[in-house]
């Protein structure tokens, strides 16, 4: 995923963006949280089905578990970002604050990632369930 960031951020504006080191290095952290667990659920779910199944189903699980975890990474940088301006910690409001906080920075980045992943991204996830669907018996 970090490769797949860094082609989008040479697409668009050939490095410029002074903070491209810390994007490159969250979408590189966040494809490697979500490997164990997409690998985990794969076999789980799929790894006693034909190869076909278990190709698809892990593409798909690949997906999704890399996605959740690195939306997981930016609601914690949103979360981190805006705490300055939250209620005190393990309040009522600091609660309705803390969820919704996460819950429109999981929104936002899933929007935003569709632009970002592309062609690349489903070729990384494609290749994770060929993989997949080849090594397990």
């Amino acid at each position: 995923m970090g490769l797949v960031a860094g082609i989008d951020l040479y697409d668009r504006n050939q490095f410029l963006t002074p903070q491209w080191p810390a994007v490159l290095a969250m979408f590189f952290l966040g494809g490697a949280l979500g490997f164990a667990p997409a690998l985990w659920l794969s076999r789980l779910a799929f790894g006693r089905r034909r190869r076909i199944a278990r190709t698809m189903g892990a593409t798909l699980v690949a997906a999704l578990a890399t996605h959740l975890a690195l939306a997981a990474l930016f609601a914690l940088e949103y979360r981190f970002y805006y705490s300055h301006w939250h209620a005190p910690a393990f309040t009522i409001v600091w609660g309705f604050q803390f969820a919704f906080t996460t819950l429109s920075a999981a929104y936002q980045f899933t929007v935003i990632s569709f632009s970002i992943y592309g062609f690349p991204g489903a070729a990384i996830f494609l290749g994770f369930g060929l993989w997949f669907g080849r090594s397990s018996h």
